[in-house]
């Protein structure tokens, strides 16, 4: 009895976190006429800001970087310009994100993908429908 109430609850909470890691955060609906920055730093960590224009993007997303920490001074900034591109998130196992854009669909998909398993200690790098759009 005691090993079926561990599969039962093993099953609820590998539910759960499934659960969980498909409700990744989507691209935003205002994107569309928006240009798009990204930050990164030595230790690969990302952050992504949307913006009117490249100026203000460009200078958010490198002030969240400079505040990151230890890495600060090495924070690269890459921005690209409003005009129709497929924008995807892939996740791992424990729903942490990694995001990609290029002027096709699939190179987006795989590009997302090869980033998560390139920096996931989890593993299980999916890339879901809903979490790839064309801006």
């Amino acid at each position: 009895m005691k090993t079926k109430t561990s599969l039962i609850l093993t099953t609820l909470i590998a539910v759960t976190l499934i659960a969980a890691c498909t409700s990744q955060p989507r691209i935003p609906k205002g994107a569309k006429s928006m240009w798009l920055c990204n930050a990164s730093d030595a230790r690969q960590a990302h952050w992504f800001q949307y913006s009117p224009t490249r100026v203000e993007a460009a200078n958010l997303v490198r002030n969240r970087c400079e505040r990151s920490g230890t890495y600060r001074s090495t924070c690269v900034v890459n921005c690209f310009p409003p005009k129709r591109r497929w924008h995807c998130v892939s996740a791992d196992a424990r729903g942490h994100t990694w995001y990609w854009n290029s002027g096709s669909r699939v190179k987006a998909i795989k590009g997302a993908r090869r980033l998560c398993i390139a920096q996931s200690d989890y593993g299980h790098c999916r890339v879901l429908e809903k979490n790839c759009s064309r801006t």
